[in-house]
């Protein structure tokens, strides 16, 4: 399979213009590496046009509404961690859980499927991706790197963030930030929250910040990347 090289993510800056670029020239499959050449011929293809637009619109849009729990409804954000819960198979709850983190997870690389299968072979209760999706996190991204699902514009293999037997939770960041988050909040998010024997969402994430407690244990998860986004955070160069 074709997956995305992992050395094309090495010394990659938090520029918001420059992770556009990258992911320009990911999908024109042009290495980070290539000459000087390449890359000037690949500024004169229409494409690179259509890529600028993409960047005007994250800059001069309004960052995805930051999303909270319908309190009212009865959602608090808080989820059961534990390994059963009253009635599935007329057991009671146990207070045990396996729990799988990761994060920087979404670049659709042979390493990050590798990961994916530790996770999975540790068969976790939870998993909860710690954040970042690369190169912008934008909505064809999250597709091909998170949701195994082909995106026209990433002529790369997609991958699967892996989920936990119970449930799976996602934390946003400042990779996902550099489209405005609207592959975070409108195409990652509603697939989140504990699940069912047969996969179905049956307690939703439904905001970027959640807690999974049991007597003993509180994980909590706090949304530190929702303002690295606009005019503030264009020239931001932290690695």
């Amino acid at each position: 399979m074709n997956f995305s090289p992992l050395r094309d993510y090495l010394d990659l800056p938090s520029s918001i213009p420059y992770s556009h670029y990258r992911a320009y020239l990911a999908r024109r499959r042009i290495r980070p590496r290539a000459s000087a050449y390449e890359k000037f011929k690949s500024l004169l293809d229409a494409e690179f046009v259509i890529s600028g637009f993409r960047l005007a619109e994250v800059v001069v849009k309004r960052r995805c509404r930051f999303q909270d729990y319908n309190y009212a409804a009865g959602e608090s954000g808080i989820f059961a961690l534990e390994s059963g819960s009253p009635g599935d198979g007329g057991l009671p709850a146990l207070p045990d859980a396996r729990v799988s983190l990761a994060g920087d997870w979404g670049t659709g690389t042979d390493e990050a499927v590798s990961v994916a299968r530790g996770i999975l072979a540790f068969r976790p209760h939870f998993t909860i991706h710690l954040g970042d999706v690369y190169y912008v996190g934008d909505g064809s991204e999250i597709d091909s790197r998170c949701m195994d699902m082909p995106a026209e514009s990433i002529p790369y293999s997609t991958a699967a963030w892996p989920r936990g037997s119970l449930g799976s939770f996602a934390l946003n960041g400042d990779r996902q930030m550099h489209a405005n988050g609207n592959g975070y909040f409108q195409k990652f998010l509603p697939t989140l929250g504990t699940s069912g024997s047969q996969g179905q969402i049956n307690k939703r994430q439904a905001a970027s910040f959640f807690c999974l407690r049991n007597e003993h244990w509180m994980l909590i998860a706090i949304d530190t990347g929702y303002n690295s986004a606009g005019y503030s955070s264009i020239s931001q160069n932290a690695s």
